[in-house]
C-alpha cells in the first residue's frame, strides 16, 4: 500500500505540517517492506543497537530525522522523531493494539516524568511525549518503554528504521 500525492495534499491542508510528516512516517513504516528495517546481514539488531542510533539521531544534520524501533515479528513499534532539534517520542493510536497499550503509554510516561499530550486533533490520534535532549536519557526512556508497554527483555530481537542518518549497530 502506498500513498497517493492527492492523499499527501489532501492530508497537509487538513492537518498541521508536523502531523503530516508525522502520518507520513507512519505510513513509510507500516507499509515498508521488512527489509528495510532489519540488518538481516548482521543477524538483526539488538537492544545494545539502540543508543548509538540516539546519538545518531541527535547528531543528524537533516532538520527532519527520525527512529522507528519495532519489536521484531510485531506491530509494536516507538517512534522518536528529532524534527529542528527538537526530540519527540510519538505513539499513534490507531489499530487495536495501539488502543490496548494506551494507559500503559500513559503510566510509564508519568513514571519517566515525561510532559505528554493526546493530540487527537491530527490525522490520527497520538500521544506525543518531549524528550530530554541528552542521549543516555533517551536511551534509558526507550529501554523503560520497551519493556514496560511491550515487554521487551535483553534478547528481543529489535528492527531499526531511520531517516536522516544512517543506522549503526554496536557491535
Amino acid at each position: 500500500m502506498t500513498i497517493g500525492a492527492t492523499t499527501m495534499i489532501t492530508m497537509y491542508r487538513s492537518a498541521s505540517f508536523l502531523s503530516a510528516l508525522t502520518f507520513t512516517i507512519i505510513a513509510f513504516h507500516l507499509f515498508a517492506p521488512l527489509d528495510v528495517r532489519a540488518d538481516e546481514a548482521a543477524g538483526g539488531y539488538v537492544l545494545d543497537d539502540i543508543a548509538p542510533n540516539v546519538t545518531g539521531l541527535l547528531n543528524a544534520s537533516e532538520p527532519l530525522s527520525f527512529l522507528v524501533i519495532r519489536v521484531a515479528g510485531t506491530e509494536d513499534f516507538l517512534q522518536l522523531n528529532n524534527i529542528y532539534g527538537a526530540l519527540s517520542l510519538d505513539f499513534p493510536i490507531v489499530t487495536k493494539r495501539q488502543k490496548a497499550t494506551k494507559r500503559k503509554i500513559k503510566k510509564t510516561a508519568k513514571t519517566s516524568k515525561l510532559n505528554c499530550a493526546n493530540d487527537k486533533s491530527a490525522v490520527v490520534e497520538m500521544i506525543e511525549c518531549e524528550m530530554p535532549a541528552s542521549a543516555g536519557e533517551v536511551s534509558d526512556v526507550l529501554f523503560e518503554f520497551l519493556e514496560q508497554v511491550y515487554g521487551v527483555t535483553g534478547d528481543t530481537p529489535i528492527e531499526l528504521e531511520a531517516g536522516g542518518f544512517a543506522l549503526t549497530t554496536a557491535r
